[in-house]
């Protein structure tokens, strides 16, 4: 223990935050399937398969968890980190662009080969795929930024 009744310093304090607040993160996500949230695109559809008699159980235990999380919050002194969901979404946007570029013909290929058709299509689609992502995320960005 230091001076200011610390049992960890800065670093260790900075460390452990940022591993419990990624798993509450988890927590959060278990948490809303356990509430039966599921989401549906067009190519992307999550099925609750979590049967109805354990969700209350998994509630419980996430929130067993929490109790143990907040306990270290308060004897560790930690911060809650706070995100917002426009720098999450801004974020997954930006992971996922190498990818919709990589659909193009050129990349495509590594795959086997393409037909003049086939490269065209992959071409123009990962070429409005791209540009309709940075749209999205130019707008998502600037929420972030204060702008409504």
């Amino acid at each position: 223990m230091n001076a200011r009744g610390n049992i960890v310093n800065e670093n260790h304090r900075r460390a452990v935050g940022a591993a419990l607040a990624a798993f509450d993160e988890i927590l959060c996500d278990i948490e809303a399937r356990a509430e039966a949230r599921e989401r549906t695109g067009t190519l992307y559809i999550e099925e609750n398969d979590i049967p109805p008699g354990r969700k209350e159980p998994l509630r419980k235990r996430v929130g067993d968890i929490r109790r143990a999380l907040a306990e270290a919050r308060d004897r560790l002194r930690l911060t809650p980190t706070r995100t917002r969901a426009s720098n999450v979404m801004w974020s997954r946007c930006c992971a996922i662009r190498d990818v919709l570029s990589e659909l193009s013909a050129r990349h495509m290929k590594g795959y086997g080969d393409l037909s003049p058709g086939a490269s065209r299509y992959l071409d123009d689609l990962s070429a409005r795929l791209v540009e309709a992502l940075d749209e999205l995320s130019g707008e998502i960005r600037s929420w972030g930024r204060g702008a409504r």
